[in-house]
C-alpha cells in the first residue's frame, strides 16, 4: 500500500468509523481502497455486533439506570467490528432525535427498543426505518403523538416529520402540518395488565378518518399512508442526501454530490447504496477533504478508547457528556449540534481532560492494543495518524526532548495527551 493509499484508507476509517488503528490499516496492506469501502459498507454478518448485554435487560419493570445504558452504548461503539453500523446508528439516532424523559414514558425500555430498530436498519432501508419510527413508542411519546386524538390533533410529530425527518424546510405549508396532524391521530398508550409498562397502540376509533389535503393530494390519509406520501416526494431523498453529505463529506454539501446520493437512494432507499456513492466520490476522496470535519464528542472519545484498547466506560461516558453529547439525551428534537459548534472552550477542555485521563490510564495499565512506552512513532501509528502538521510534530518533539529524565509512564501519558489533543485528532 502506498503512502497515499494508506492515507486515503485512514480517512475512510475516520469518517465511516471511529478512527484508524495501525492494525486496521495493516489489514488492508496490499489491497485497494475498494476493499476497505466494501468491508465498511457490507460487513460480515458475524461482525455486526449485537449491543452489549446490558441493553437487552430492559423488558421488565426493573431496568438499568440511564448511565448504565449510556456506558453500554459507548462500549458497543468502542468494541464494534462493524464501525459503520455504529456510526450510522449514532447518525440516525440524531436524525430521529429522542431524549430520555421517563415522566413522558420516554423511558429506558422505550429508548433501547428504538435503538435496536435504528441499528437494524443502519445500513438498510431508510424508508423501512421511517415506517418503524411512526410506530415507535419513544418518538411518539417524545413528540406527544401518544395523545393525538381526532378531537384535538397534536401537531408536534407532524411538524418534525416534515421539517426534520423526511422533507426538510421549505417543502410544506402550515396547512400541510395541520392536515398531517389529523392523519397521525389514533395513537394512545394502553397498559396490557397491572404492573406492565404501557404500550403504544393505534386505536382506529381515535383516528380522524375524514379526507385531508396534504401536499396537494386529497385522500383519507392514515399515519402510514401519509408517510408514504412524504417518502414519494423528490424533496425527501434530497433532504436525506444533504444530511448524509454534510455529515460524511463537508458541512456545506456539494450540490452535484447531493444529487448523486439522492439518485442512489431511489427507488428503495438503501442507505448502503448512498454511502457507497459518498465514499467513492471525488469530493470524499480529495486530499483537501481530509481532517476537515470536527468530530462529535462520542466519535472523539470512542476514537481514543479504540486506539488505546481502554475499557473505562464510566469515565468515557462522563467525558462524552462533559464535551457536549449526553447519549440518549439530545438537547432537542433537532439533535446534538454538530461541526465547530462542538468545539467551544468548555468542550475543548473536556476533550483535553479525556485525553489526559486515558493517557494516564494507559500509562499505568497499558493494554496490548497500543505501545506502552513513550516512543513517538509507534504511538502516532497506534492512533492511525498518517500525517501530522509541522506545529504538532514540533510540539511532540519538544515535549519528548524536555521530559527525557521523567519516568516512562509520565512521558507516555504526556505524549498520548498531546496526540489526542492535537487538531489532527479532533478533526476527521
Amino acid at each position: 500500500m502506498t503512502d497515499e493509499q494508506r492515507a486515503l484508507t485512514a480517512h475512510l476509517f475516520r469518517r465511516a468509523g471511529f478512527g484508524a488503528r495501525k492494525a486496521d490499516l495493516d489489514a488492508f496492506e496490499g489491497r485497494d481502497y475498494t476493499a476497505a469501502v466494501e468491508a465498511m459498507v457490507n460487513p460480515d454478518s458475524k461482525n455486526r455486533d449485537a449491543p452489549n448485554v446490558v441493553t437487552q435487560q430492559a423488558g421488565g419493570l426493573s431496568t438499568p439506570a440511564l448511565s448504565t445504558i449510556q456506558e453500554a452504548w459507548l462500549q458497543t461503539m468502542v468494541n464494534s467490528r462493524a464501525p459503520l453500523v455504529e456510526r450510522m446508528t449514532l447518525f440516525l439516532s440524531n436524525h430521529f432525535a429522542t431524549a430520555y424523559d421517563p415522566s413522558a414514558h420516554v423511558d429506558i425500555a422505550a429508548l433501547l427498543d428504538q435503538q435496536t430498530t435504528i441499528r437494524k436498519f443502519a445500513l438498510g432501508s431508510f424508508a423501512d426505518l421511517a415506517r418503524a419510527m411512526i410506530d415507535d413508542k419513544a418518538l411518539a411519546c417524545y413528540l406527544n403523538n401518544d395523545r393525538n386524538d381526532k378531537t384535538k390533533p397534536n401537531e408536534n410529530l407532524a411538524r418534525e416529520l416534515m421539517e426534520l425527518f423526511i422533507l426538510g424546510t421549505g417543502n410544506y405549508s402550515e396547512a400541510d402540518v395541520r392536515e398531517t396532524a389529523r392523519a397521525l391521530t389514533g395513537y394512545t398508550l394502553v397498559t396490557p395488565a397491572f404492573g406492565q409498562r404501557p404500550k403504544l397502540t393505534y386505536d382506529k376509533s381515535r383516528h380522524d378518518d375524514g379526507p385531508k389535503t396534504i401536499l396537494g393530494v386529497t385522500a383519507n390519509f392514515t399515519p402510514h399512508s401519509v408517510l408514504e406520501l412524504f417518502l414519494s416526494q423528490p424533496a425527501a431523498r434530497q433532504h436525506l442526501a444533504e444530511k448524509l453529505v454534510a455529515h460524511f463529506v463537508a458541512p456545506t454539501p456539494d450540490a452535484s454530490l447531493v444529487s448523486a446520493v439522492a439518485a442512489a437512494l431511489a427507488p428503495d432507499w438503501q442507505l448502503s447504496k448512498a454511502l457507497r456513492t459518498i465514499f467513492y466520490s471525488a469530493q470524499f476522496r480529495a486530499a483537501g477533504a481530509r481532517q476537515s470535519l470536527a468530530k462529535t464528542p462520542a466519535e472523539y472519545v470512542v476514537g481514543i478508547m479504540r486506539a488505546l484498547g481502554r475499557t473505562e466506560y464510566n469515565e468515557g461516558n462522563n467525558a462524552v457528556s462533559a464535551a457536549g453529547q449526553m447519549l440518549f439525551r439530545p438537547p432537542s428534537v433537532a439533535g446534538w449540534p454538530l461541526g465547530v459548534r462542538m468545539l467551544g472552550p468548555g468542550a475543548m477542555l473536556a476533550r483535553y481532560n479525556a485525553a489526559s485521563t486515558f493517557g494516564r490510564n494507559h500509562a499505568k495499565n497499558p493494554s496490548a492494543v497500543a505501545p506502552s512506552g513513550p516512543e513517538l512513532v509507534p504511538l502516532i501509528e497506534a492512533f492511525g495518524m498518517t500525517s501530522l502538521s509541522q506545529p504538532t510534530l514540533d510540539a511532540l518533539n519538544a515535549y519528548s526532548d524536555a521530559t527525557m529524565q521523567q519516568p516512562a509512564p509520565v512521558r507516555t501519558a504526556g505524549i498520548i495527551t498531546l496526540l489526542a489533543s492535537s487538531p489532527e485528532f479532533n478533526l476527521a
